[in-house]
């Protein structure tokens, strides 16, 4: 359950396999959305080797477009910022989503641990 009034955001939690290719050839569009309202950005899934090639700050206006860099975390996982929404404190349903179909070769070696979603700020009434 989420708490009313306050903003998340939602990170993808991945590795990339030893093999892995295809991935960094072309931009992988992020989203999230709820309701009508929709953040959206673009990731190139690239390997860095340390949190020091993360460019900060990562976040991005709300329905605004910026390009990201998935961050290495302690813990060996890299994590990809999908977005952030604004949770009203209804009932609605939250889409998150990370995609590229724009080329036509193959891909292969991305492993999804989990989705987190956080809280960045509560907003006062």
């Amino acid at each position: 359950m989420l708490s009313p009034r306050t903003v998340y955001e939602a990170y993808l939690i991945v590795k990339f396999a030893d093999r892995a290719y295809g991935l960094d050839l072309l931009p992988s569009k992020v989203s999230v959305e709820v309701g009508n309202d929709r953040c959206e950005g673009t990731v190139y899934l690239r390997h860095y080797e340390s949190k020091k090639q993360c460019v900060f700050p990562r976040s991005m206006a709300f329905r605004g477009k910026e390009e990201r860099v998935p961050c290495k975390r302690e813990d060996g996982w890299i994590e990809i910022e999908l977005g952030n929404f604004y949770n009203h404190g209804g009932d609605l349903e939250v889409k998150m989503c990370l995609k590229e179909v724009t080329g036509t070769h193959l891909k292969g070696g991305l492993v999804v641990e989990r989705i987190e979603l956080r809280p960045k700020h509560v907003v006062k009434v």
